[in-house]
């Protein structure tokens, strides 16, 4: 009988490992996701401010890690997006906008889900572990 518990215990073990791992997996993205979504509202911030810069204004555009470029302000309500594979696409600003808001929304429910998710799999382990105590006992 011992041998059964023991053999139930090294069993319940491993799963609480693989349960462990997974638990991190999904914190990683969870941080992942709350990064992305804070990199989203910050340009949509980025994108109100770029509506009180004058057409003509100077900038300086980064074009690489500490390299800027001067530049003209064109108009502010003109913008370049890109939709993916390469595509870019004209937009006004509260298009632009919008398709951010729309994206913050989707990884915010994304985090909700990950969140849950991490939820879930914590209640799993502690009653893993509650069944390996039992077994130790």
């Amino acid at each position: 009988m011992a041998e059964k518990n023991e053999e139930a215990a090294k069993e319940k073990y491993m799963e609480l490992k693989v349960l462990e791992q997974r638990m991190t997996q999904t914190q990683e993205q969870l941080q992942q996701v709350a990064q992305q979504v804070n990199d989203v509202q910050e340009t949509i911030q980025h994108l109100e401010e770029l509506k009180k810069v004058k057409p003509g204004t100077e900038l300086y555009v980064p074009v690489a890690s500490g390299i800027f470029i001067p530049a003209k302000m064109g108009d502010p309500q003109k913008l370049l997006v890109n939709v993916g594979n390469s595509t870019v696409v004209d937009k006004t600003a509260e298009q632009s906008k919008k398709l951010l808001q729309d994206q913050a929304k989707e990884m915010e429910k994304l985090k909700n889900d990950l969140t849950e998710q991490l939820h879930k799999l914590a209640e799993h382990a502690q009653a893993i572990q509650g069944d390996l105590r039992k077994l130790i006992e």
